[in-house]
């Protein structure tokens, strides 16, 4: 429980310290003295987010404590997972100091942690009923909580949500599977004459630039393929001219033999010129072969471009695309036997889902009758004689919360028909449906401590009168702190406190301090009667605590 709040330069507040007792507590005051600030801070030392304008204006820090007694051995347990330490007299310190650059620096146990870690921690130290507790009550689709809650179906729920989940996964691959197999005729045309294109073009990374290399180097024999050409042209007339002379001299040799060895010389120097001359025509032979491959090295290498702007820049693009097109196509190829096993999955999770689903759903139809029983007897005690209320279920596709819709309707008044909750109660009752469920559910968690803002909106008289018996009742067994303007209520706190505003040197301080006996007589018949206070309404204050068993000499 809360034993000790400490609080310094939160709003008005400078500084205060609060020792609350266990049982029940009531904190009152007027209108705008800083009762809300109280929640906040709590609210702040329990990790949930909180703005920097909390800070009181003139500081640069604020900082909240707060110690409790006597923790769970849950809590305990949740300490010792986090790495925070465990007291020996089973007490917990959490402190937040909040900066105005939004910088925070928490502690639990004097040990640093984060603020999600105290919110970790803290959710499981105080319940606080506001606000935003009713409007889970006007949201139709969160009802199933408070059912899951009375009957203790939070590892049920876990079970079916990841049945549901393994389920949906499945679903959604076989839609997939399902959807490429109406398209596969299609894509595979596609992708077979993409693969036959790039096989039949054989690529080789690298083999652009090689054949580009070989193709400068073939275009600078140009040259060479000319001379060579002149070269040959020079011969010939060369070897015809040495015939002839040859010839002459044969002629020559036969009026002058001596002229005759000339004429050896010069069969000599034709063989010589008809060996060249047949060396540089194999030799053009040979560059006009390398015409023929100049061609084919440009053939190749355009198409090699327009493969490229089809499959990618470069050989590895265009390799890795045919790699990617052959995996496509087998994995299109073996679409229909993934089908057939997605098939047999989905079903078999649908199956363990639905069962998981049915054991939820019954569970949820035992729960929801006897929360039904239990609520109509908390409304009934809370003055509302006549109130049924009923928790309505109806069967819905699977989804991750169930298989069920639960809506809770409610009758107010004889012979009206019960109708949605959300649509028909009013303020009071909304406060009273809370407070019996809070009633229902006190023993299905380990919260120690309840806190209640303003539970008594929109009630007055004898509603007031149970709801206070109520809190008197649940006191019993945890801590109730709770903030009124009712008298009716506070008159049955075993301790009561009173949050004062006043102005100093043009700057507002709040405080909170414990009533004695007299203190809480004046400060019910304020409740009761206003600013002006008269000895009538003094002694029914009086009349009042005496009523709830608060004896003077407290």
């Amino acid at each position: 429980m809360l034993v000790n709040l400490q609080i310094e330069n939160i709003a008005i507040i400078e500084k205060a310290s609060v020792d609350f007792f266990n049982g029940f507590n009531v904190l009152s005051g007027e209108t705008g003295a800083g009762k809300s600030i109280i929640i906040d801070s709590i609210n702040a030392v329990l990790g949930e987010k909180t703005s920097r304008e909390l800070i009181r204006t003139g500081s640069t820090t604020a900082t909240v404590r707060a110690l409790f007694a006597d923790v769970s051995p849950e809590i305990e347990v949740l300490l010792e997972q986090g790495g925070f330490p465990v007291e020996a007299d089973h007490s917990l310190l959490l402190l937040r100091r909040m900066y105005k650059d939004g910088r925070n620096i928490c502690q639990i146990n004097g040990v640093s942690a984060t603020v999600s870690q105290l919110h970790r921690i803290g959710m499981h130290l105080i319940n606080i009923h506001g606000q935003r507790d009713s409007q889970d009550l006007l949201n139709a689709e969160v009802h199933y909580c408070f059912v899951d809650r009375f009957a203790g179906l939070h590892d049920l729920l876990s079970l079916y949500r990841e049945k549901f989940a393994q389920w949906t996964q499945y679903r959604n691959q076989l839609r997939k599977a399902m959807q490429d197999q109406a398209n596969m005729d299609r894509k595979t045309d596609l992708l077979l004459y993409q693969i036959r294109e790039l096989e039949s073009a054989d690529i080789h990374i690298g083999e652009r630039d090689q054949m580009n290399a070989k193709k400068k180097m073939i275009r600078n024999m140009d040259r060479l393929y000319k001379a060579l050409n002149g070269a040959f042209a020079d011969l010939d007339t060369a070897v015809m001219s040495v015939a002839n002379a040859s010839h002459n001299i044969a002629d020559a040799a036969k009026v002058s033999p001596s002229v005759g060895v000339l004429d050896a010389s010069l069969q000599e120097a034709l063989a010589i010129l008809s060996d060249c001359k047949e060396e540089t025509a194999s030799v053009i032979s040979q560059l006009d072969d390398t015409q023929g491959d100049i061609e084919q090295i440009e053939e190749r290498l355009d198409l090699l471009y327009r493969l490229s702007k089809k499959y990618g820049p470069d050989e590895e693009s265009m390799l890795k695309y045919l790699q990617d097109c052959r995996a496509e196509y087998d994995s299109l190829q073996n679409s229909q036997q993934m089908i057939e096993e997605l098939t047999v999955l989905c079903d078999q999770a649908q199956v363990e889902m639905m069962k998981i689903g049915e054991d939820l759903t019954t569970e949820r139809m035992k729960a929801a009758e006897q929360l039904k029983k239990r609520i109509e007897d908390e409304l009934h005690f809370l003055d509302m004689p006549n109130a049924v209320f009923v928790v309505k279920t109806d069967t819905v596709e699977p989804n991750e919360n169930g298989m069920d819709l639960i809506e809770f309707y409610i009758s107010a008044n004889p012979g009206e028909e019960p109708k949605p909750l959300t649509k028909v109660a009013s303020g009071g009752e909304l406060s009273r449906v809370m407070l019996a469920i809070k009633n229902a559910l006190a023993d299905k968690d380990i919260v120690q401590t309840l806190i209640f803002d303003e539970i008594d909106a929109g009630v007055s008289g004898r509603a007031a009168d149970k709801i206070g018996k109520k809190l008197q009742q649940a006191a019993q067994t945890r801590q109730v702190i709770c903030i009124t303007h009712l008298s009716q209520i506070a008159c049955r706190a075993d301790a009561h406190y009173l949050i004062e505003k006043s102005v100093r040197d043009d700057k507002t301080f709040t405080e909170v301090r414990k009533l004695d006996f007299d203190g809480r007589v004046c400060e019910l018949a304020r409740m009761n009667g206003g600013v002006s206070l008269s000895q009538v309404h003094l002694d029914a204050a009086k009349q009042l605590l005496i009523e709830a068993g608060v004896c003077a000499s407290e």
